[in-house]
């Protein structure tokens, strides 16, 4: 079976005070205030803390999907759609992935806490943190 791949731009740019929308030009708005360049130096951001902009834009692109992903399973397409997301550098990526999927934090105490990931179609963990047998999000770098 075929399918037809297409890009989307966040287009629910519900964040004011722009003249343009945001979302055609994220990175120009975003891009000093997320990690530098090399996975380790993103090591101890807070995928939770990533800028407001991009989790909306995210949330946004996530509607999207979900509205599809609920199509294509009434019309029986076994394959899901895909979601893919491109970041600038491994530190960001990493840093969305985790926001995406879910991660585990280490607390002061040395203590392991499983944070689920925001975007439900895309959790690599169960409400009690236990990995999937089968991952719903890679990280591809």
């Amino acid at each position: 079976m075929w399918h037809r791949k297409t890009s989307l731009v966040p287009v629910a740019d519900n964040i004011p005070g722009s003249e343009m929308p945001m979302f055609c030009d994220l990175w120009r708005t975003i891009g000093p205030k997320m990690p530098k360049k090399g996975r380790d130096k993103g090591e101890d951001l807070d995928p939770l803390s990533i800028r407001p902009q991009l989790q909306t834009a995210l949330e946004a692109l996530y509607g999207h999907y979900a509205k599809t992903f609920e199509l294509w399973e009434k019309a029986g397409i076994k394959v899901p759609p895909c979601f893919i997301v491109v970041c600038n550098n491994t530190a960001t990526s990493k840093l969305v992935y985790d926001y995406i999927s879910g991660f585990n934090r280490k607390n002061s105490d040395g203590s392991i806490e499983p944070v689920n990931g925001r975007l439900k179609l895309f959790r690599n963990f169960d409400e009690h943190g236990n990995p999937y047998a089968r991952q719903n999000t890679l990280l591809i770098i």
